[in-house]
């Protein structure tokens, strides 16, 4: 099978790659931040976290409460993989069970340090059966005091989590773990296991 580059900036992806000196963008070798864009072509997410209520249920007294969050299938829009030679992102819009559920997938700029990469690969995930709601990105600074780790293809991002539920109590996330996980590849015209991404 021949080399097959991009025709971009990069030549690896739909845009230039960024130098630069900052290690949270020290991702993931080459491969593997290609694949992000270019083989994966749905995730499932899902995340274990403890929410601090203060001051429940009566006064000075504050509890723990370790709640789960999943979506599954945060898909890829393009239809096939020709068209991704074009800039795409997943998307999914969907209720379960009469909950809101949503995982939006995006990329934003490419960036080298060194002899890794970042493919830009970020998320906004809500679910709305557990009140939770999740950001992760490689340049994520809004919320530095509120960053936990996430998972994904063998590394370690940083990722938001937030506790949504309306109640008279305040509340604040205090530990969280995820992870996002292929659950589809692309089969580049019956050449990969769409389950497991092995070429066939």
């Amino acid at each position: 099978m021949g080399k097959v580059l991009h025709a971009s900036g990069s030549g690896y992806f739909p845009g230039c790659i960024e130098e630069s000196t900052d290690s949270k963008y020290a991702v993931w070798p080459l491969e593997q931040a290609m694949q992000t864009y270019w083989r994966v072509r749905a995730w499932d997410f899902s995340a274990n976290i403890v929410v601090r209520l203060f001051d429940y249920p009566e006064e000075g007294q504050n509890t723990d409460i370790p709640l789960e969050s999943s979506v599954s299938d945060i898909r890829q829009e393009a239809e096939d993989e020709q068209t991704l030679v074009c800039y795409s992102e997943f998307i999914r819009q969907d209720r379960l069970d009469g909950y809101p559920k949503s995982g939006d997938i995006f990329f934003f700029p490419y960036r080298k340090v060194g002899d890794l990469y970042y493919s830009g690969l970020g998320g906004l995930i809500e679910d709305g059966q557990s009140n939770t709601e999740f950001a992760f990105w490689a340049d994520n600074q809004t919320y530095p005091s509120a960053q936990f780790p996430i998972s994904i293809l063998g590394a370690t991002l940083d990722i938001t989590a937030f506790y949504l539920e309306d109640a008279e109590y305040e509340s604040e996330v205090i530990s969280c773990t995820a992870s996002l996980v292929p659950s589809e590849w692309w089969s580049y015209g019956g050449t990969y296991n769409t389950s497991t991404g092995e070429p066939l």
